[in-house]
């Protein structure tokens, strides 16, 4: 069946929800895969040509198709750079013209991505979400917890050997 069109959160900030558990998605389409992977999907499942991959998506799996074909079907009518996925291309696009869609609410700093924009936002919250499992350290984005882990384990990332013991001062 065809899926609808990504209907996005309108400005009062209602959104859709799941009805069994009540998760808000900022998407349509986002609570009907949900419905799909989390409650017992039994409709068609797709086959990736290359791999053991699959999917109810059919487009998820053309899309991971590209991984082995190399494939990149949007370019960039501007400079000619290619990408595997149009949101990719939507992304690039704003390079060359500028927009920066996403605006914080709080000091009117936009940025081209809603997840700069998400991460702009624990500036001002001071939310950090990731913790090091070995020293405790709370960290806002994953990317630096990731590099901090290289204190722990002399230079290299965190593997299941590394010692739990390590004192930490970054």
């Amino acid at each position: 069946s065809h899926e609808p069109r990504e209907i996005p959160l309108d400005p009062a900030g209602d959104s859709w929800s799941c009805k069994d558990f009540g998760s808000p998605f900022s998407f349509q389409t986002s609570v009907t895969k949900r419905r799909r992977r989390v409650h017992q999907w039994r409709g068609t499942y797709h086959h990736c040509r290359f791999c053991n991959y699959s999917s109810y998506d059919k487009t998820c799996v053309a899309r991971h198709e590209r991984t082995h074909t190399g494939e990149r079907p949007f370019d960039c009518q501007i400079c000619g750079k290619a990408f595997t996925r149009k949101s990719l291309l939507i992304i690039h696009e704003r390079t060359h013209t500028g927009e920066k869609p996403f605006k914080c609410k709080l000091c009117g700093q936009a940025f081209t991505q809603a997840a700069h924009l998400s991460h702009h936002q624990m500036v001002h919250t001071g939310a950090k979400p990731f913790k090091c499992q070995i020293c405790g350290k709370d960290f806002a984005r994953k990317f630096t917890l990731l590099s901090h882990y290289k204190v722990h384990s002399s230079g290299r990332l965190l593997g299941h050997h590394a010692s739990s013991d390590a004192s930490c001062n970054e």
